[in-house]
């Protein structure tokens, strides 16, 4: 679940997303010059096997994350089976959305994302919310700019380790649908037509990084620290690749999705992963600057440019791609591997596959 927060909204008046009275289902965003289906709508989705293993998942989450007397209203609104911790549970009192989206009377949307406790890590409840957000915002017409942040000290951990072991175990057909949820918030946000931003801080790691790459314009703090580490836990970073490799190049993604290495802010701004380093103290203000020159185009002739970018650099995923890269996402988090890294980083000890390296004879 999400909650918006717009410009023409009583104060602290919520709606809740995703059932809209009166919208129609948003148009698709654009086509590439190689492709024939709409970038990346959740309510897209083809029919068939894509659209049952989805419907699947949803249904299975539901089912394993809601206990007994608890009701589908409180299950929408934390967005996990198990509560946030110091919450003390009311039957009045409701913990925050998992997501949070508030546009102010210029049309600039701030997408929160609300899982401090867990470093913003993203689970299927988050991805949801994402996608309807986004969704929501692009087809906003007083919404000019999305401005992407993370709660609390980081911006966003990558997946929830304990997620993803979860979904390792589920059947094939809701393992898929996992993958696809992912795939898709990536295509989403890297399709958008209007433009967006990151503001990274603390952690940035995994699914993290997929989120600054498929961003317009990206800055980081100094004290910002990134890595491609899913092989470090049995999985294959395949919903963010097609996104790295666009935006630091093939040589780069080769060495951080491969070694699983970390980096910091100033080596993130020289692979071109983020655009500048800026000072906690200074980010509202370069924030600020940015809107305004962004303001100062014409809201048409951005969507076209960005458009055109993306069309005609064959930047946009088309369905073949989306059910590759969510195949070779989901049989990886399956594998053997998968299984053993997901224990491996629960238990805090090295995986089996770990080979220290040799003792030098004296």
């Amino acid at each position: 679940m999400f909650v918006t927060q717009g410009a023409h909204d009583r104060p602290g008046h919520c709606r809740r997303a995703g059932r809209p009275t009166h919208h129609p289902r948003p148009a698709p965003l654009h086509r590439g010059r190689n492709h024939q289906l709409a970038c990346g709508w959740i309510s897209a989705l083809p029919r068939g096997q894509l659209y049952r293993a989805c419907t699947v998942a949803r249904r299975a989450r539901h089912r394993r994350s809601c206990a007994p007397g608890r009701s589908r209203r409180e299950h929408s609104q934390t967005g996990s089976g198990h509560p946030k911790k110091n919450t003390k549970p009311s039957g009045n009192v409701m913990t925050e959305p998992i997501v949070l989206v508030a546009t102010d009377p210029r049309g600039v949307a701030t997408v929160t994302l609300n899982r401090p406790e867990v470093g913003n890590a993203y689970n299927a409840a988050m991805l949801d919310a994402l996608i309807q957000g986004l969704t929501r915002l692009a087809a906003d017409p007083a919404v000019r700019c999305v401005v992407i942040r993370g709660a609390g000290k980081h911006f966003q951990a990558g997946a929830d380790i304990r997620w993803l072991g979860e979904v390792a175990g589920y059947p094939p057909a809701e393992n898929y649908a996992a993958s696809i949820a992912t795939t898709r918030a990536m295509q989403l946000l890297n399709e958008f037509p209007k433009p967006t931003i990151a503001l990274v801080h603390g952690a940035c790691f995994g699914g993290g990084i997929g989120l600054v790459c498929c961003v317009d314009v990206a800055f980081a703090t100094p004290d910002s620290q990134f890595g491609i580490t899913e092989i470090r836990v049995g999985v294959a970073p395949t919903p963010i690749s097609t996104h790295m490799v666009n935006a630091i190049g093939l040589r780069h993604t080769r060495r951080y999705a491969l070694t699983g290495e970390r980096f910091d802010a100033r080596e993130a701004e020289r692979i071109g992963l983020v655009h500048e380093v800026v000072t906690a103290d200074m980010m509202e203000a370069k924030l600020q600057a940015v809107l305004d020159a962004i303001f100062l185009g014409s809201p048409t002739a951005i969507e076209t440019t960005k458009r055109s970018f993306l069309g005609a650099n064959d930047l946009l995923l088309d369905e073949r791609a989306v059910a590759m890269l969510a195949h070779e996402g989901w049989t990886q988090r399956h594998s053997p591997d998968g299984h053993e890294g997901t224990a491996a980083f629960r238990e805090k000890r090295r995986p089996a596959w770990y080979k220290p390296p040799a003792v030098a004879a004296t």
